[in-house]
């Protein structure tokens, strides 16, 4: 079995485009699964992250519906971790929207993963973080029901 791993980030092409500034349509995306589904000794995951200061439900709405068109082996969904002297830290402090933040575990893996799935570090713009939270908790069902797994 061969794995790949595809870093979507955001169903948004909005958020996907220009803010992450990845340049990768939604056709793209599906055409790439599509293809790779083409092959069984394949075995696509899909990296999605949430939380980015523009965060809007209608951007997380796009994000539950690719990951519900897409046919994925795995989907992982993570809520975005603002590393210190990255443009979305620097945003983020100087917009007053930073949370939870304690430099010293940000970057202990297990942290990140295991500890941080209902903990978010930046509230957005335009979302209180239950609605977040709430979004995370019917992504990670639809999540479970496609892939048949226990948390992404």
């Amino acid at each position: 079995m061969v794995r790949i791993s595809i870093a979507i980030e955001s169903g948004s092409d909005f958020i996907r485009n220009k803010i992450m500034r990845k340049r990768l349509t939604r056709t793209k995306i599906i055409d790439t699964v599509k293809l790779i589904k083409q092959y069984p000794q394949l075995h696509a995951s899909a990296f999605f992250i949430m939380g980015m200061p523009e965060e809007t439900e209608e951007t997380l709405m796009d994000t539950y519906n690719l990951i519900k068109e897409i046919d994925f082996d795995k989907i992982h969904l993570m809520n975005i971790v603002p590393f210190p002297g990255t443009e979305v830290f620097e945003q983020a402090k100087k917009d007053g929207i930073l949370m939870n933040i304690d430099t010293k575990d940000m970057y202990k893996a297990d942290d990140l993963y295991f500890k941080n799935y209902e903990r978010f570090f930046i509230k957005p713009y335009k979302l209180e973080v239950s609605e977040m939270l709430d979004f995370r908790y019917k992504c990670e069902e639809l999540i479970n029901k496609k892939t048949g797994k226990g948390k992404n």
